[in-house]
């Protein structure tokens, strides 16, 4: 296993000769050798190459974490970053454990105020570092502030910066959105920046690349169909092309869960190299009369009652069925909950037998009707009050036949001048 001044030495060479490239004359192309599967399996696994869990998180490729903005991608990357410094993980670093101690990490940032890093480091304190570790943070994490630079310029900072520090074992860019240049949505300039640019700063730098990146502008519709994803889904619910999905090799995604305080934290990509227990974990913010606000776990209680209030309620659901106690067809009930009110079609019918259910209060209760259909069959319909006896197809059925008796009977009486 390479030790870190190894791995310092080795993105050295390789920029030496990254730039002996770049200034020469022009010349062949130069053709990487090739390596059978036989080579790759005899040389084993390169240990010296992870950096987070099991391979989570490797030298030369890129985690890539996905939120919405304002949930607290810088904190919970500070936070992280401060416990791989002085080589710590567990809880308070989301479980993402350094495979081999302490790492060295750079962070590229671009949106945060000084008076926003200083908030955010207050979890130095709130975290209780000890001397030795705050010696390794301070040693170990450096923050950059990179501005009014995108593409080949931006790039060029990242490099320059690097150079100075040495090198890193992580490089981190918040937010990917800020350096890129292009619309991040076309193909053509996702490639430009993640594989023709971005890549070779990890090859030449010898480092593992973790980009913060932005969910695209919430709409209706999208919170609707969120309710329903898979795993695969989260995979590609950053802004732009799925080539920003294709890309990175590990992909963490942060979602609130519901109308509560708790996010999930799902290992959308490489779930199975990052250590945890579960695809899913939950998180929440904890306020400390410091100010500092910290990531911590959410207890199983907070996260089953966040999950309960994650959707629609009955009430909601109840407010759809019209107050004049007229009955409304099921299914203009279903289209009007599910394409007007975003409800899923899972908790369409879970609130339907909810408040069909006779243990459910009188004043969310609903109740069934069949209307008559003279044409044969009946109609569903939903009402906030019991159908009338006399209002059941049964009773109307039973009525017309009596009209009809009753009518049959009269055309059969004689008529007076038949008398």
């Amino acid at each position: 296993m390479r030790t870190a001044e190894e791995h310092a030495q080795a993105a050295r060479e390789a920029r030496e000769q990254a730039g002996q490239q770049n200034n020469s004359h022009p010349q062949e192309e130069s053709i990487p050798d090739g390596f059978s599967p036989i080579d790759y399996l005899n040389a084993g696994i390169h240990e010296e190459d992870i950096l987070i869990g099991d391979g989570f998180l490797e030298r030369r490729s890129t985690l890539i974490t996905i939120a919405q903005s304002g949930v607290g991608k810088s904190s919970a990357a500070t936070q992280t970053c401060c416990c791989w410094a002085c080589g710590q993980g567990g809880t308070r670093a989301f479980d993402l454990n350094p495979f081999n101690g302490p790492l060295r990490i750079v962070m590229i940032q671009n949106e945060d105020s000084r008076n926003d890093l200083h908030r955010q480091s207050l979890i130095v304190d709130g975290l209780n570092f000890d001397k030795a570790d705050r010696a390794l943070i301070a040693d170990n994490f450096k923050i950059f502030t990179v501005r009014g630079k995108i593409g080949n310029n931006a790039i060029g900072s990242v490099r320059a910066i690097l150079d100075k520090t040495s090198g890193c074992d992580i490089l981190v860019l918040n937010p990917m959105s800020a350096y890129a240049e292009g619309d991040l949505s076309r193909t053509e300039d996702c490639v430009m920046f993640l594989y023709a640019l971005w890549s070779p700063v990890l090859d030449d730098y010898d480092c593992g690349g973790w980009l913060l990146h932005h969910t695209p502008k919430t709409t209706g519709d999208r919170r609707k169909k969120q309710k329903e994803w898979t795993t695969f889904d989260y995979m590609y619910s950053g802004a732009g092309a799925a080539t920003i999905t294709n890309y990175g090799r590990a992909i963490v995604t942060v979602d609130p869960v519901g109308n509560s305080t708790t996010f999930a934290w799902r290992a959308a990509k490489r779930f199975r190299e990052s250590g945890w227990p579960l695809s899913v974990q939950h998180y929440k913010w904890n306020v400390l009369e410091s100010g500092c606000r910290l990531w911590v776990p959410a207890s199983i209680a907070e996260s089953s009652e966040a999950k309960r209030t994650s959707g629609k309620t009955l009430q909601d659901f109840y407010n759809l069925v019209p107050a004049t106690l007229e009955p409304i067809p099921k299914d203009s009930l279903e289209r009007i909950a599910l394409d007007d009110h975003e409800f899923t079609r899972r908790e369409y019918r879970s609130f339907l037998a909810d408040a069909f259910n006779g243990s459910t209060p009188d004043a969310l209760r609903l109740y069934e009707w069949q209307i008559y259909n003279p044409e044969g069959g009946h109609y569903v319909a939903i009402c906030r009050k019991p159908q009338p006896d006399d209002e059941k197809p049964e009773a109307i059925k039973a009525r017309i036949k009596q009209q009809k008796l009753a009518e049959s009977k009269i055309l059969k009486m004689p008529k007076p001048d038949q008398a």
